[in-house]
């Protein structure tokens, strides 16, 4: 799978924050196995090819990283992500097409970009400015992960 974008990256958030040192390259191997671990109770992700999508992705510790390598015979040298939550971690994107080349896109995609962009700030003081401001939208979502990097960059002695 090929990143079109990136628009967070663990760098940009507070050590507290980050739960693994990795970055995302510009070719992202996504692990979605054939069947869901809890059949029935999680979806999988469901992706096609030449889809758009934001991911949110975790990558599993190096013991299953491991398992799938050997039980798949996948690239022993590859990081292998899943979707956060595995199917909420995908979120298909409308593509542009030649009557709509800026299409609505989901309303999570506008949220995200705007906490990105607040924590992507490399001062701090106009980070904890941007982060303020978000803090007061009306949206209940944006406003509560606002303040949560608001409190970790507060808290962060970078």
């Amino acid at each position: 799978m090929e990143v079109e974008d990136t628009i967070c990256k663990q760098e940009d958030f507070p050590l507290e924050t980050r739960p693994n040192p990795n970055s995302v390259a510009q070719v992202v191997h996504l692990f979605v196995p054939i069947r869901p671990p809890v059949e029935g109770i999680q979806r999988k992700e469901s992706l096609s090819q030449g889809g758009r999508y934001l991911l949110f992705l975790t990558l599993p510790d190096q013991e299953q990283q491991n398992t799938w390598k050997k039980r798949f015979t996948l690239d022993p040298n590859g990081m292998y992500y899943r979707g956060e939550e595995f199917a909420r971690g995908v979120i298909p994107l409308t593509k542009p097409t030649d009557k709509d080349p800026a299409p609505k896109q989901p309303a999570v995609l506008d949220k995200v970009v705007q906490l990105c962009q607040a924590v992507g700030k490399r001062d701090r003081s106009e980070k904890i400015t941007a982060l303020n401001l978000l803090a007061t939208s009306p949206d209940p979502i944006l406003k509560k992960e606002a303040l949560e990097a608001l409190r970790a960059v507060q808290l962060s002695p970078e």
